[in-house]
């Protein structure tokens, strides 16, 4: 039944006092009094048992607890927030969790923000008062609290040794240390010095050789990471408060936020438990695999989903009777939203209808028997809701109104005060939620954070921009949506999409897509207006609904724990000692520049600020060589790659700030102590046995963590920790390999592009030598077993081709040709064998294929690259298309020809393969004209952009014409749209349309399109590598393809087909014209008992096709009793049930026609 009858049905009850069910196992649907329209306040909303209590410990007991945030609390403007408010310190808060699950809030007092200005060593502690009083003039609005002259350290930039007497050393070993009383006052003072060498007053310090310079060191790190880096704390690590260091804040006075342990102490008496006692450089960096404290506190999560249904009373007295939107148009082409006119559709008035939340401590391997899930809904009908079936400590919570149900949800969030709230696409649905209460006017809505008087915020943000992102062949492909940020201040707000978004490569990124990546299950998805109905029918639908809300919660929390994102990005804060929100809402860069910071506070060195990283860009790319295209079926490849090449290189040429050379000191040492870099800027590099390198020992340390923490991983039995120790290495892994990049990349705080230039130069000289030496050393002339040729070499990777090898000796050699050419260069470079492939084919640079080896006793996996069965914007017919081919001339056991899958394959089963694969691809684009696919196999995504085009786009042509549809869509910058070609229109951008739409108006597909555009040119560059040019061709224009596909998939409209009466039809036996009221002709009359047979067996086919594809459908709804009503327009199985309902509809016809026949019974 249509969801429309049931609002045709039902009125709105204003005088519903919510709904009751009896519990069921754990199990129970609530009724929850809440505020009322006309402002009485019922009984307060209340959830106790999820409560947590103030708890204060003795102050002569130690506190520790995991660090979940730090924050800059200067710029608050309530003054409740600050319990130190005689302090004149700026405000510093640490967020954490306890051990035992307490959550902590610590103010931090006597901690100044400061920077470093050079001085000469004739500068003294006397002239301190008047240089002071020379900068007080220009600093009127600046407070430094303390000036103190800092010796002994060097700052980072430039090779500088005193023993050497190179440009006069002494000079640059002293420095001012300015504190400021607010810390946005460090980066005004540093305007300022910036200038000094101009201002009336000081200027005259540099003549009297008192000053040199003003370059101003350290002033853009920020409060926190100053704090951090400071006291040696790291996000997700441990941290001790002594006993009798704190005190707890006053109970007399206002709580400040809402956590359960609350207390001041001083910066300096945090002791960070992650770090070492033993005294050595490696301390500073977060990243030791000690694991005392290792472990993750039992942090609170709450996982959430909120849910929107139609309103089909808007202006009713049920609390919903938010405003109309008004008409407004973004200055953004794909951001519009307008309200329908009276000649426009009528937009559905949306509402907020259900919140499902998944509470736990858990978040880590499989459900917790912890898990509790609550509903939050609403409705105005009296009837009772039977329970959740199958559930787990489920509760339903009712309430009268919208606006009840989101302040009831509000309280319990911070009544259960989280530490991590975590969905998918949670920042925006939570910011929809706050947009929602500002339109219902609830009282006080958004303060969800742990500060009670601090709302909410959010911000929109877009990675890349989008004319980079064209201009870049690499980012092609990559996912730039422009997303929210959401602010939850003490809580880490863990966004699974945009997680999702930045780790996979995936056509639409919806939650159902991504569940199907992750959990590999599918997911029942039923559209608003189904949910609307089924929540208005009866009771048994609204169970069904509550059902499906309680399977969505949990399928969600799922992909957390599956994906173990917490446990990645707590990691990669403990090894790059950022905030755990930086790890994921900031880019690579920052990352390196947190520990640049911590092991330089440790060596006394100084970071300069600079202020023309932006002026030079990178010159030179790595070394790519074109393949030798080919389908080879005798000659494995052995891939071999360099062990981190970037890192090593940096590493055994001791690339760093504080190795290059100032031409001026050149001259002061000896050849052998220095060594020229590469590029286009003239620069050279101390060795280090004259100074170890600070980016070098930096990398020295990351590599060599990974190794012990990857060796624990071996060693280790626990699961969760596995899990942990798996995170670490990785985070050490990335962070390793960013570190060249924070060297180039204009945007780098600290660009320096001899260090960037000189490692990537090395790595293609290196891979030019390599590929030399391989084809002059191992051949059969030296004594090698057979003559090696490199066919392929991309960056940091060579394939090398062995003729008439088997795949056994082909692992063998690789093995030993990696080993002999790590010979050539220094430690820790290191050439290692990766994987055999045989047989291959190679297309073109960063486009191959082949059957992957690593063991001689069977294949791994087909491993393709840059080829269509890989590309998420690749139609999936495509993909199948490919990876079926690829299956074919890849074949992965043994056959007549060969005793084992490993030996060469002949001539006569090379052709026997090639062959098939063309017969494939000839049997498939017969099927694909004649429609025998389902539309799903046809969708297409690509993601739109605010900038406007030149030509005019298939997809954004395709939101302008849904726009004209539906005026109050909107659609975000970087959304990926899905469409399909339909017939209709000459030009691609004519013929897309939204896949749901073409198949619920029966639009047909424009299939002769698809090959020619799609298919074609795609298939063509695998097949000109087997067959002639005239077969290749005849695979796409032979008599398979002179077929035309059947009637579109739906009827046709329009008024002109009720006039329309048909005069002919098409016999069911030959397809000769007959009258419109006979089904064969008389030439086939004979046959009528033949054709029957064919066509109810047809019938039958398609009968147990539909079955057994609305039984997968039953199994993702979890009820084999319920209809299917799945609308998962990501799921393949979606567009095959259309398919199976169309043509058993059609089958159906056709015999019906038949019995129909005046003939029928002379047959």
């Amino acid at each position: 039944m249509s969801s429309l009858n049931f609002f045709r049905r039902r009125k709105a009850s204003t005088t519903g006092t919510g709904l009751e069910a009896p519990p069921a196992k754990r199990t129970r649907v609530e009724e929850r009094p809440s505020e009322s329209l006309n402002g009485e306040r019922d009984a307060p909303v209340e959830f106790p048992e999820f409560e947590r209590h103030t708890y204060e410990p003795d102050e002569s007991q130690d506190i520790l607890f995991q660090l979940l945030e730090c924050e800059d609390a200067s710029k608050d403007s309530y003054p409740s927030a600050n319990p130190i408010q005689s302090a004149s310190s700026p405000l510093i808060r640490l967020f954490g969790c306890t051990p035992t699950g307490h959550s902590i809030c610590v103010f931090l007092t006597d901690f100044y923000p400061y920077l470093y200005f050079p001085i000469t060593p004739t500068f003294t502690y006397d002239d301190i008062p008047a240089f002071l009083d020379a900068l007080a003039p220009h600093i009127s609005k600046i407070t430094i609290t303390t000036t103190e002259i800092i010796q002994d350290v060097v700052p980072l930039m430039y090779y500088r040794d005193a023993g050497q007497g190179g440009n006069e050393p002494a000079r640059y070993g002293s420095f001012l240390k300015l504190q400021v009383q607010e810390p946005v006052m460090v980066g005004r003072l540093a305007k300022i010095l910036e200038g000094a060498d101009e201002l009336e007053g000081v200027r005259e310090w540099f003549g009297e050789g008192k000053l040199y310079d003003v370059t101003v060191y350290e002033w853009n790190l920020t409060a926190e990471m100053r704090v951090m880096v400071d006291t040696g704390m790291v996000g997700g690590g441990w941290v001790t408060i002594p006993g009798n260091k704190y005190r707890h804040v006053e109970q007399s006075q206002q709580r400040p936020s809402r956590c359960q342990i609350q207390v001041v102490c001083r910066a300096a008496d945090l002791a960070p438990a992650m770090a070492h006692s033993e005294s050595s450089a490696d301390d500073t960096l977060a990243t030791k695999s000690d694991t005392r404290h290792a472990e993750i506190a039992p942090l609170r999560v709450l996982c959430m989903l909120a849910t929107n249904l139609i309103d089909e009373y808007p202006d009713s007295n049920t609390g919903n009777d938010s405003p109309k939107p008004q008409a407004t148009r973004s200055k953004k082409r794909n951001s519009s939203n307008t309200t329908s006119a009276p000649s426009q559709p009528i937009a559905p008035h949306s509402i907020t209808g259900f919140i499902s939340c998944l509470t736990t401590t858990s978040h880590t391997l499989t459900a917790s028997s912890n898990d509790t899930t609550l509903i939050f809904a609403h409705s105005t009908t009296p009837e009772r809701i039977r329970s959740p079936s199958n559930s787990h400590s489920s509760r339903v919570l009712m309430y009268p109104t919208e606006r009840a149900m989101l302040s009831a949800f509000q309280s319990f969030l911070n009544i259960y005060d989280p530490d991590v709230v975590t969905g998918y696409d949670v920042s925006e649905q939570i910011m929809g939620l706050m947009d929602r209460a500002e339109r219902l006017k609830v009282p006080k809505w958004g303060y969800l954070g742990r500060l009670p008087h601090l709302k909410a915020k959010g911000s929109r943000k877009q990675i890349y921009g989008a004319g980079w992102v064209r201009a870049q062949r690499r980012m092609a492909g990559t996912s730039n949506r422009e997303f929210k940020i959401l602010e939850l201040t003490g809580r880490i707000v863990l966004d699974m999409r945009q997680i999702i978004e930045r780790d996979e490569r995936l056509p639409t990124y919806s939650f159902a897509e991504a569940i199907q990546l992750q959990l590999q299950t599918s997911k029942e998805v039923l559209s608003t207006p189904t949910l609307t109905a089924l929540w208005l029918e009866s009771p048994e639908t609204r169970r069904r609904v509550v059902d499906y809300l309680n399977r969505d919660v949990r399928l969600c929390m799922q992909l957390v724990r599956k994906s173990a994102a917490l446990i990645s990005y707590l990691e990669m804060a403990r090894v790059t000692g950022l905030n755990i929100s930086d790890t994921f809402h900031r880019g690579q860069m920052i990352r390196f520049w947190s520990q640049l910071f911590r092991y330089c506070k440790k060596i006394k060195t100084v970071i300069p600020t600079r202020t023309d990283r932006n002026e030079g860009q990178m010159t030179e790319g790595p070394l790519n060589i074109a393949p030798v295209a080919q389908y080879n079926t005798k000659d494995p490849i052995a891939v071999l790659d360099f062990r981190s090449l970037y890192p090593s290189i940096i590493i055994a040429h001791n690339l760093s700030y504080d190795t290059l050379l100032m031409a001026d000191d050149r001259p002061q040492l000896e050849e052998t102590d220095y060594e020229k870099g590469l590029g286009p800027i003239e620069a050279w590099f101390v060795k280090s046995h004259l100074k170890k390198g600070v980016v070098p020992a930096i990398l020295e340390h990351f590599l060599d963590e990974r190794r012990k923490v990857k060796k624990r991983m071996e060693e280790t039995t626990d699961p969760t920790m596995k899990i942990v120790l798996h995170g670490r290495q990785q985070a050490l892994k990335v962070s390793a390999n960013a570190i060249y990049g924070f060297t180039g990349a204009r945007e780098s705080k600290l660009q320096c592009l001899p260090i960037a230039e000189t490692t990537i130069l090395y790595g293609a000289t290196m891979l030019g030598n390599l590929i030399k030496e391989i084809e002059k050393t191992f051949t059969k002339a030296n004594g090698f077993a057979v003559d090696c040729k490199v066919v392929y070499g991309d960056t940091d990777s060579v394939f090398v081709q062995m003729p008439n090898t088997s795949v056994q000796d082909a692992i063998k050699y690789g093995k030993q040709i990696a080993e002999k050419m790590s010979e050539l260069w220094p430690d820790p470079i290191q050439l290692e064998f990766e994987k055999v492939y045989f047989p291959y084919i190679l297309i073109n640079r960063k486009r191959y294929a082949g059957l992957q080896w690593t063991r001689p006793d069977r294949p791994d996996k087909i491993d393709a690259k840059g080829i269509e069965s890989q590309r998420r914007d690749s139609i999936p017919i495509l993909g199948t298309l490919m990876t079926n081919v690829l299956k074919i001339l890849f074949p992965r056991g043994k056959t007549n020809n060969r005793e084992l899958a490993t030996d060469c394959i002949n001539e006569e089963e090379r052709q026997r393969h090639i062959t098939t694969a063309a017969e494939y691809v000839r049997w498939c684009i017969g099927r694909i004209l004649k429609g025998e696919y389902d539309i799903g196999e046809f969708i297409s995504t690509k993601g739109t952009e605010t900038e406007d085009y030149q030509a005019k786009q298939i997809h954004v042509e395709l939101v302008e014409r849904i726009r004209k549809r539906q005026p109050w869509r909107t659609f975000q910058d970087g959304e990926r749209i899905p469409f399909v070609y339909t017939t209709g229109g000459t030009k691609g951008h004519e013929k897309s349309q939204d896949p749901l739409y073409a198949l619920q108006n029966g639009l047909g597909l424009d299939y002769l399109y698809y090959v020619r555009h799609q298919i074609e040119n795609q298939l063509t560059r695998i097949f000109e590598l087997l067959l002639p040019p005239s077969q290749v061709t005849a695979l796409f224009t032979g008599d398979h393809t002179r077929v035309g596909a059947g009637k579109p998939e739906g009827a046709a409209k329009g008024i002109a087909t009720f006039f329309q009466t048909p005069t002919t039809a098409s016999c069911l036996g030959c397809r000769k014209k007959v009258p419109v009221d006979r089904a064969v002709c008389d030439d086939c009359v004979p046959l009528i008992p033949s054709i029957y047979h064919r066509l109810v067996t047809v019938l039958n086919d398609i009968q147990r096709r539909n079955v057994a594809l609305h039984a997968i459908s039953r199994q993702a709804q979890k009820s084999r009793a319920w209809p299917v009503l799945c609308e998962n327009s990501d799921s393949d199985i979606f567009w095959k049930r259309a398919k199976a309902v169309r043509d058993q509809e059609r089958a159906a016809a056709d015999v019906l026609r038949l019995e129909a026949d005046p003939n029928w019974l002379a047959g």
